[in-house]
């Protein structure tokens, strides 16, 4: 089915409701009916999943010679959309090399989201993997983020020391003992399916999650 929610905009520097697209994260046109000069109606589709979807209003520039390079969109705003479903969702916590993973963390993360309808299943794998560095390289903070040379080295390994018993529907995050080169406490670009938990706390299990879905 569909969803519809209203944005208001407040526009100057001579922009008009003629500059703004509406685009997802992955860059993809959403549907936009604008009601008045300042009001427009977005339209999404429903999934059946339990998924973050990000919503993001561009700004292109008001007038541009042509021959001057295209000016990058700025960006407005944007809105995160949560899709939740009563099915569970798979996830296993990896402890990679002997890495302790935190008590309770299952139980931890499906008190935080059964309260929203979600549940998760959860269980837990020890993997050895060669060559694990001490500080992790990770990527930018920004909308499109994606692993960096060491993390798909790291999850490459990862899959393949889990041989049969992977599962392309599962979510894997992993406990790895090491420290990131930027110090966040986790990592996980948006809709990809291994996390990365650098402080071994069970908030980072549940926020890094639920960024797995895009």
């Amino acid at each position: 089915g569909e969803e519809t929610f209203i944005a208001k905009a407040t526009f100057k520097n001579g922009k008009t409701k003629d500059n703004i697209v509406f685009k997802t994260d992955k860059g993809a046109k959403v549907e936009t009916e604008w009601i008045d000069a300042t009001t427009a109606k977005i339209t999404i589709q429903k999934t059946f999943d339990f998924a973050k979807e990000s919503i993001i209003a561009t700004v292109s520039p008001t007038t541009q010679k042509t021959e001057e390079p295209k000016a990058k969109d700025d960006i407005a705003g944007k809105v995160n959309i949560w899709h939740l479903s009563q099915k569970p969702i798979n996830v296993t916590l990896v402890s990679v090399n002997g890495t302790a993973i935190p008590a309770k963390a299952a139980e931890d993360l499906n008190t935080i989201y059964n309260k929203a309808g979600v549940r998760f299943s959860v269980k837990e794998e020890n993997i050895r993997i060669d060559n694990l560095p001490n500080k992790i390289i990770c990527g930018s903070s920004d909308l499109l983020n994606t692993y960096t040379l060491d993390q798909t080295s790291i999850t490459t390994a990862i899959r393949k020391a889990l041989g049969s018993s992977y599962d392309k529907e599962t979510y894997y995050m992993l406990y790895t003992g090491s420290t990131a080169d930027n110090g966040v406490d986790g990592f996980m670009p948006l809709g990809r399916q291994y996390g990365f938990i650098f402080d071994n706390k069970n908030h980072t299990l549940a926020h890094e999650d639920t960024e797995r879905y895009d």
